[in-house]
């Protein structure tokens, strides 16, 4: 097995996808936070945003 693979950010990063799929905000937002602290150059610091993005969609939609 490739090591990469399952190294803990890219753990983090699935774990984190799958709670946006299954809209468990407040879990995406622990474990995104997570994410951020630790790995703030890390390889998917591309998809931190759209993930952000998502909470605050969520959070938009709640207020109406």
């Amino acid at each position: 097995m490739d090591p990469q693979f399952f190294d803990k950010e890219t753990l983090g990063y699935f774990l984190a996808t799958a709670y946006q799929k299954l809209k468990k905000w407040e879990e995406l937002e622990a474990v995104l936070d997570e994410l951020e602290k630790n790995y703030p150059d890390g390889r998917y610091v591309t998809a931190y945003p759209q993930l952000r993005e998502s909470l605050q969609r969520r959070t938009d939609n709640s207020d109406q």
